[in-house]
């Protein structure tokens, strides 16, 4: 079975699913999403680019990861399987930074953004790997 989506009413409530692969187009429902933003035991935080061959925001610059957390997950359990799915990192702890945000978004390619979305912080019990053949500088 293929990864599913959260679909919301207006009021947030879950109203059935969608598979993840087609929940972004032109016409986005709303959608439970995070936004995970990977911070250091040394305050650094870690910003990733976008595959160039991905369907949105292609080759832009974000967060450290997001994602959809699977029907019935919580969102720390969520936020955790895709940091080590997507960055191969294990967080040792989760903090809820922006409960309860709700954003519209379009790209410059046709595709809506419309998620009831949720920003977490993970840090803690690892380091962010700063060489020059892994991480460009963000200045």
């Amino acid at each position: 079975m293929s990864p599913s989506a959260e679909l919301l009413d207006e009021a947030g409530a879950q109203v059935g699913t969608v598979a993840e692969a087609t929940v972004h187009t032109s016409a986005t429902p709303l959608h439970l999403a995070f936004s995970a933003y990977v911070i250091d035991p040394e305050g650094q935080g870690l910003v990733g680019r976008r595959a160039r061959w991905k369907s949105t925001w292609p080759g832009v610059w974000t967060n450290s990861c997001s994602g959809h957390p699977c029907p019935g997950e919580n969102l720390p359990e969520a936020v955790a399987r895709r940091v080590d799915e997507v960055l191969g990192i294990i967080p040792a702890d989760i903090t809820l930074i922006l409960p309860d945000f709700r954003c519209r978004t379009r790209d410059p390619h046709k595709y809506v953004g419309r998620q009831y979305r949720t920003s977490l912080c993970s840090s803690g019990g690892y380091t962010v790997d700063d060489s020059p053949s892994t991480v460009v500088p963000a200045n």
